[in-house]
């Protein structure tokens, strides 16, 4: 049994898996959460720092209040439930009791992130419509912008991934003023990161998300910067060896 969000309330549901359960188990403790701080939650609906800006740059993906839904439930996440999920009413008291004096804070500082991986992801989209790339570079420039903003991307990405948005959004704008002077190195590395990222989507299609799934698809993100964006630097070493290593432990574990 789980606990799952109805938005409004939450109601005891059976899942045929345990990993569903605890999917939607986690998404109705979030929403109790809500709902017992109530008043702070009112206070976030209204104020969240350039939410009317980020709600017009986010309007042909999502609405204004799915919006400030996930950045409120993603602060949630990130306030409460990041370490683990109570089990107790009394862990469950003690939790909001804990960090109830934090959420506010938390939920601003996710709207500012929110605000500058907008920005960014129209630059990058701007960018793409007039700079000087073959199809092949605007193509996979336009899938990972896709892959990165896309509606309910707050709510998704775990809050270190979503931290590195911006990172990545910069990264595509270094690689497109480095193709426009030279593509040269670009398309050499180009197949390279098609292959990686194909093998992949392959993967999600037919794997169960997994721990390992989710950390080769911010490899590839990282090892994408190595190929297209130096001088910057990857969150750690990443290469083509290590990507692919994971990838068939990925595949002998699954496939």
């Amino acid at each position: 049994p789980a606990l799952v969000d109805y938005h409004d309330s939450v109601a005891i549901e059976l899942f045929e898996t345990r990993q569903d359960a605890l999917f939607y188990h986690a998404g109705g403790i979030a929403r109790l959460i809500a709902i017992e701080l109530r008043q702070s939650i009112k206070y976030l609906q209204k104020n969240l720092p350039h939410i009317d800006h980020s709600a017009l740059m986010y309007v042909s993906i999502g609405s204004r209040q799915d919006l400030i839904e996930d950045i409120i439930m993603a602060a949630i996440f990130e306030c409460f439930l990041s370490a683990s999920l109570p089990e107790q009413k009394s862990e469950f008291d003690a939790l909001v009791g804990d960090h109830k004096a934090e959420l506010i804070t938390t939920a601003n500082r996710m709207a500012e992130l929110v605000y500058k991986i907008l920005g960014l992801y129209r630059e990058v989209r701007d960018r793409l419509k007039s700079a000087d790339l073959s199809k092949a570079h605007r193509d996979d420039c336009r899938e990972q912008c896709e892959y990165l903003v896309y509606e309910g991307f707050v709510r998704d990405i775990p809050p270190p991934q979503l931290l590195r948005l911006p990172v990545y959004f910069q990264a595509m704008l270094k690689r497109i003023d480095k193709i426009e002077q030279d593509s040269k190195q670009a398309d050499r590395a180009l197949p390279l990161i098609r292959d990686l990222w194909q093998a992949y989507l392959l993967l999600e299609q037919h794997s169960e998300v997994t721990d390992q799934l989710q950390q080769l698809r911010w490899m590839i993100e990282e090892f994408r910067i190595s190929c297209f964006a130096q001088p910057m630097k990857t969150r750690r070493p990443v290469s083509e060896h290590k990507i692919r290593k994971l990838i068939d432990e990925i595949r002998s574990g699954g496939l």
